[in-house]
């Protein structure tokens, strides 16, 4: 079973957002901003163990910021999200 050193709770965000009214666009352009938040506060978090990572999650958090300024915000979000993961695998970080 893997270890993680650090948890990123995300999850809640879309799966209890009480607005949900199936416009996914509106959904990530909601969510974005707070997904920004949390991830900058896990990069404060690791900064002074880990820069690299922290630069790192930094730049996810920039990406989620501009997600509702996106033409496509859904795509952005996804994107975005889909590098976060792909972070939080090779850093030991789970996204609940």
């Amino acid at each position: 079973m893997p270890r993680w050193d650090h948890t990123l709770k995300l999850k809640e965000l879309w799966m209890d957002d009480e607005h949900d009214d199936g416009d996914d666009n509106a959904l990530a352009t909601r969510v974005a901003p707070v997904a920004a938040e949390r991830v900058r506060a896990l990069a404060k978090k690791v900064e002074g163990a880990n820069p690299i990572l922290s630069d790192s999650l930094e730049e996810i958090a920039d990406g989620f910021a501009d997600v509702p300024d996106c033409d496509k915000p859904k795509k952005a979000f996804n994107w975005t999200l889909d590098e976060l993961y792909d972070l939080a695998d090779g850093n030991r970080i789970w996204i609940a």
